[in-house]
């Protein structure tokens, strides 16, 4: 499956064979392509409309896989900028324009590495865990335990690993997005992310989860 093609910035994305049809007009992903093309039109709204719903996911990617705040913030910037200036080479290829976005990021992170040799830190956000504080103390107490031995069980991966677990169950993206962002196939991906949760669950308490 292909994604938003980027003229000047399509390291790892494969061509597809046929443009897929548009996403439904109602459907979440419909609208932000609308808002697209009307920010690829000239609408300086509808790209202000585009920074403020991603900007907060692009930050928390960048600052997963650099654990820099300072750079963060620099390529968040960048990141945008960059996504201005293209604007008008945009086309849809059957993806979110969130997708397109993180790729402009991730390869920020790896022309930066490459060129600083630089090796950054492992950081996993707060809410990284997703365990919501329910009206019960002790559940809540047991739940926030469980979410701190995840957050120290993440820190044991690989940065692949994850990765791929970030992009598919904390910012929800496809596999096909996925697979797009990180340059391996739909089949690699699934791959990943099976090994990774695999391998949490080696690493896992599991007195933490029982019933």
């Amino acid at each position: 499956m292909g994604g938003l093609l980027l003229a000047g910035d399509d390291r790892g994305v494969a061509p597809a064979p046929d443009v897929p049809d548009r996403p439904a007009v109602d459907s979440a992903a419909g609208y932000w392509w609308r808002v697209a093309e009307r920010a690829r039109a000239g609408d300086r709204g509808a790209f202000a409309e585009l920074y403020e719903r991603h900007v907060d996911s692009i930050f928390g990617y960048i600052l997963v896989r650099t654990g820099d705040r300072t750079l963060t913030e620099e390529f968040t910037s960048e990141t945008f900028l960059r996504a201005l200036r293209r604007l008008n080479t945009l086309t849809y290829r059957g993806t979110s324009v969130r997708a397109w976005l993180m790729t402009i990021a991730r390869n920020l992170i790896l022309d930066d590495a490459k060129s600083a040799r630089r090796r950054y830190e492992v950081f996993l956000p707060d809410d990284f865990d997703g365990v919501a504080n329910g009206p019960d103390p002790a559940s809540a107490v047991c739940g926030r335990v469980a979410a701190e031995e995840l957050r120290r069980r993440m820190l044991e991966l690989t940065a692949e690993q994850r990765e791929c677990l970030y992009l598919r169950f904390f910012e929800h993206l496809e596999v096909e997005e996925v697979a797009q962002l990180m340059r391996r196939s739909n089949g690699s991906v699934r791959q990943l992310q099976l090994r990774a949760v695999r391998r949490l669950g080696a690493l896992m308490a599991p007195e933490l989860f029982d019933a």
